[in-house]
């Protein structure tokens, strides 16, 4: 438990919003909405196709872009951490809890629930180590059992300190089991996702603040929906140092309305409610789309891993304009998989989508950090011998 003195100490901590530097991001923004738009002469869809170029439209959507951003920032600045406890596991898991930045009416999203997986250090060594702290966001599922796969992987194999927290509306987030994960009022969603990358700030200053973790090596992973709120929590907060985007991508309107008759199992499950058209759920979209920030995100490290035949992430709209964005300011790694988002054993065969899917495990655990074990055992020794 010496590890975890520092969360008594956030609880009186007050977080503090990021600047508002909105009025710098407008030459960057246009530029991402462009991108976003460049596929199309004109702007539709303000009111269910409403045509809408007759009225500046781009330079609403900057605007409406502007508008987010600055809800993100108020909402952080209004916030004082609260809620928060852990629960101790085992020697390498903890339990914890805190309440959102975002509260609403009679919500069992209010309150965020998540895991920390820590790498187990002899005592005398506990002051000597420090690694990368990664916040993992998990995809679209009320269980998350492949992300804690993951993480304990990781942790036992000391290559960093892992934290999964559930987004609004999936496991104990969820009022009843049942529901569908995303709401088909578009602007409901947009608090969905506004309140999850709240969420994603909060866990990370949480994160941070652990004795284990390297401040300057703070890392934002996700994994299908989870790489694509990654996407977008990337442009809107600069919290984070390193990003991997696995099997996610920009332009979320054209993913929500993505042809259901492709997809089975939790995706189409999770998209069935969705009844939007694509133009207007751009247009609604637009304002936190990944592909909208793509060129405020500056000077970080970014992997991004791809299906090459991917039936939801168009290559083209969604992985292609996001990742040649990203190469204008960052550093950036991409793996690219000949697979569909979830690899599939009728169509590869048995052991080519096993070694996809062993593949993208690899990459994910790696990700994570370098293996720290050959120098916590000399540190051991030194006391032992």
């Amino acid at each position: 438990m010496k590890s975890f003195v520092f969360l008594c100490l956030l609880i009186s901590v007050k977080i503090q919003a990021q600047t508002d530097l909105t009025t710098h991001f407008y030459a960057d923004i246009k530029r991402g909405i462009d991108l976003l738009y460049s596929e199309q002469k004109k702007v539709t869809g303000c009111i269910d196709g409403l045509d809408c170029a007759e009225t500046a439209p781009k330079e609403i959507l900057i605007q409406n872009a502007i508008q987010f951003k600055n809800q993100f920032d108020q909402t952080l600045k209004k916030y004082t951490l609260s809620g928060f406890s852990t629960e101790k596991v085992n020697f390498n898991l903890t339990k914890f809890k805190f309440n959102s930045p975002l509260q609403k009416a009679d919500s069992l999203s209010n309150t965020v629930y998540g895991y920390i997986y820590r790498p187990n250090l002899p005592y005398h060594c506990e002051g000597n180590f420090k690694f990368p702290g990664t916040l993992f966001i998990h995809h679209v599922a009320d269980k998350i059992d492949d992300e804690q796969m993951f993480a304990n992987l990781a942790a036992q194999m000391h290559k960093g300190v892992i934290m999964l927290i559930y987004l609004p509306e999936y496991g104990p987030r969820k009022k009843i089991k049942t529901d569908l994960p995303f709401a088909n009022d578009i602007f409901e969603f947009k608090n969905q996702l506004l309140q999850s990358i709240l969420d994603i700030h909060i866990a990370g200053e949480i994160l941070k603040a652990d004795p284990l973790v390297s401040k300057n090596n703070l890392q934002l992973a996700g994994l299908s929906l989870g790489a694509m709120v990654t996407a977008i929590s990337a442009g809107i907060d600069p919290l984070f140092d390193k990003y991997l985007i696995g099997l996610g991508g920009g332009d979320l309107a054209s993913i929500m309305t993505s042809d259901k008759s492709k997809h089975g199992g939790e995706i189409k499950s999770a998209l069935s409610n969705i009844s939007w058209n694509t133009d207007y759920a751009r247009y609604n979209l637009s304002s936190l789309d990944a592909i909208t920030w793509a060129y405020t995100v500056k000077n970080k490290k970014i992997m991004i891993l791809n299906a090459q035949n991917d039936e939801l992430i168009d290559h083209e709209k969604s992985f292609l304009k996001l990742l040649n964005a990203y190469k204008q300011n960052n550093t950036v790694e991409t793996k690219i998989y000949d697979s569909s988002h979830v690899p599939d054993h009728h169509t590869l065969g048995l052991k080519k989508a096993l070694g996809i899917y062993v593949s993208i495990l690899s990459s994910i655990v790696n990700f994570f950090g370098d293996s720290q074990s050959a120098l916590i055992n000399q540190c051991q020794n030194q006391y032992t011998n």
